[in-house]
C-alpha cells in the first residue's frame, strides 16, 4: 500500500493524468488526453524574465504559485516512488517536474467542484476534485450567469444557464466574478471589457506618495498587516474598493 498522498484529489488527478499519458497509445482515456492543451500560459510556466515584467502585485502572486508548485513536486516525490512496481521505466523519469507542472496546470485550470468521500488509503485532506471531458471545453465569459453542480439523483454533472443562448451560437460559462489578474494566475488567460477588471495597488505604492514625515508610517503599516488589509487594495470601473479605501483613511490619519 502506497504512502498517504499529500494534496489527496490534486495530487491522485496529476498521477492519473501523467500515468495516463505516459502509456501514450495504450491509454483507454487517449482521445480525452489529445484534445488537451500541451502548454499552457498560467504565469508559473513563463520564464522569470516575462514574469519580472508583470505589475509587482502580479508578480508577487506569481512567484507564490511557483513556490506553491515546486513545494508540491518536492512533497510528492516519495509518493511517486512508491509507484515504481507499476512501471517499468524508473519513475524520476515519468513523473519529472515539467509533467507534473502540465498536470498540474490541466487540473487547475480545468477542475471542477466536486466532494467525494474519504478513502483510508488517503490523506483526510477534503476531497473536491474532478476532471469532467467535454464540459471542459466551455470557454469562460463574464456576462453569462450559471449553476452548475453533481446531480447526485441523476449521477450527472449538470451545467444550467439563466441566459439565453442562439442557435448555433458558442455556449459560454462563467467561471467566477474573477478580476484580470485572478483569470491570468488560474487559467492562464484575460478577459477583454471584463466587467470586474481591476487594477492592484501595493502598499509600497501608497506609502511613496505619502508625506515622508510621517513617524507613524511604520505603525500604521503595522495595523494593516494586522487586520490582514495590506493586500488585495485595489481600484476598479466604479472607483477605489472599499478595502482600498479603508487602508487610505488609517495611512492618512493625522497625530492628535
Amino acid at each position: 500500500q502506497p504512502p498517504p498522498s499529500p494534496l489527496l484529489a490534486l495530487c491522485t488527478l496529476c498521477t492519473f493524468l501523467v500515468s495516463e499519458k505516459h502509456a501514450g497509445d495504450q491509454s483507454l482515456w487517449k482521445p480525452y488526453l489529445d484534445i488537451l492543451p500541451k502548454a499552457y500560459t498560467c504565469p508559473v510556466c513563463l520564464e522569470p524574465k516575462v514574469v519580472n515584467l508583470f505589475p509587482e502585485p502580479l508578480k508577487a502572486k506569481a512567484e507564490e504559485q511557483r513556490a506553491r508548485v515546486q513545494g508540491f513536486f518536492s512533497s510528492s516525490r516519495d509518493f511517486f516512488s512508491s509507484l515504481q512496481p507499476l512501471f517499468s521505466e524508473a519513475v524520476e523519469n515519468i513523473f519529472s517536474y515539467s509533467a507534473l507542472l502540465w498536470a498540474w496546470c490541466t487540473v487547475n485550470t480545468r477542475a471542477v467542484y466536486m466532494k467525494h468521500g474519504q478513502r483510508k488509503c488517503f490523506s483526510p485532506e477534503p476531497d473536491t476534485y474532478a476532471l469532467a471531458p467535454y464540459l471542459d471545453l466551455l470557454n469562460h465569459s463574464p456576462d453569462v450567469q450559471v449553476k452548475a453542480a453533481f446531480n447526485e439523483e441523476t449521477r450527472c454533472y449538470e451545467v444550467r444557464t439563466a441566459s439565453g443562448c442562439r442557435k448555433h451560437e458558442q455556449v459560454f460559462i462563467c467561471y467566477g466574478p474573477h478580476d484580470n489578474q485572478r483569470l491570468l494566475l488560474e487559467y492562464g488567460f484575460v478577459s477583454i471589457q471584463n466587467p470586474h477588471a481591476c487594477v492592484y495597488v501595493s502598499a509600497d505604492l501608497l506609502v511613496k506618495y505619502l508625506p515622508s514625515t510621517d513617524k507613524q508610517m511604520n505603525k500604521k503599516i503595522s495595523i494593516l498587516k494586522d487586520h490582514d488589509f495590506i493586500e488585495n487594495l485595489t481600484f476598479g470601473w466604479d472607483g477605489p474598493s472599499w478595502r482600498l479605501l479603508t487602508a487610505l483613511k488609517l495611512l492618512c490619519l493625522e497625530a492628535e
